[in-house]
């Protein structure tokens, strides 16, 4: 068996960390629940079976009890597959995501990033969009679901919260596709921004600022179930903007600091060299 790479060791890491992260917020004896809540669609629950499939049984066999079904005609509970779908959406982008804000703070703070990093940026960058796109496979799922079965569902400000910086998420990911990372990959020697204008680095943090800070907000508003009824769509837009604010601030100090780092130090550096 092949070692696994360095990416691949990171991806894992994170995979696992991220686990235990909502795990732990959540309580372990609430994570077996929830989790057990996915049990429907990854396994046959022989209890609910003979009871679900008893109407479908009268049908196709008459005279026949449930038992005479075969196993892959078990009814399963659609939430529960938009729900596996969902997950896997949100684990595989927020992960990739924020392997690709370590990455950027780690060359902020180096000046410089392996061409191996680069390269993998742009691989993980589409594996970000992959869970885009099964968000919003997902959330259109629950939205049809929730209008046909539970109409009142669709009154919770939290849910269009969600969908509107899913929304975010998306155009700016076109914006960081197709401006932010060509500008930023194109020499992974150099520190970050070497070479671009102003205004194209404060493009460049500011959109990274505004993945942060939405892929934070989704995973809060997805984890933190207390807040169904209790929070508004204004109150999300005021999380998201001090949280947007804080990461723009963030990132413009620390780049700042490499800056002055690189330009200071060398001139009383005792040996004259520029450090790495």
């Amino acid at each position: 068996m092949a070692a696994m790479s360095r990416t691949e060791r990171y991806a894992l890491a994170l995979a696992l960390g991220l686990f235990c992260f909502w795990a732990g917020s959540i309580g372990p004896i609430e994570a077996a629940g929830r989790l057990d809540d996915l049990r429907p669609s990854l396994m046959l629950d022989h209890g609910a079976f003979a009871a679900a499939a008893a109407p479908v049984s009268s049908t196709l066999a008459p005279g026949g009890g449930a038992a005479d079904l075969p196993w892959f005609l078990a009814p399963l509970n659609p939430r529960n597959a938009l729900l596996a779908v969902h997950l896997v959406g949100l684990s595989i982008g927020f992960g990739g995501a924020l392997i690709l804000d370590a990455w950027l703070l780690s060359w902020m703070v180096r000046g410089r990033q392996s061409q191996s990093v680069g390269t993998a940026f742009e691989l993980i960058g589409a594996v970000v969009s992959i869970g885009l796109l099964l968000l919003w496979i997902s959330g259109l799922g629950f939205l049809i679901l929730y209008s046909l079965t539970d109409p009142a569902k669709l009154a919770n400000p939290k849910l269009w919260g969600k969908i509107g910086i899913v929304s975010i998420l998306t155009l700016n990911g076109f914006a960081l596709h197709r401006w932010v990372m060509p500008m930023t990959l194109k020499d992974v020697h150099q520190p970050l921004f070497s070479g671009a204008t102003l205004q194209a680095r404060l493009i460049g943090l500011a959109s990274g600022s505004v993945s942060a800070a939405s892929w934070v907000s989704a995973f809060l508003l997805g984890l933190l179930k207390e807040l169904n009824g209790r929070i508004g769509v204004l109150d999300i837009v005021h999380c998201w903007t001090a949280l947007l604010l804080l990461a723009f601030l963030g990132a413009n100090l620390l780049l700042l600091a490499r800056a002055g780092f690189r330009t200071v130090v060398p001139a009383h550096h005792p040996s004259g060299l520029q450090p790495s």
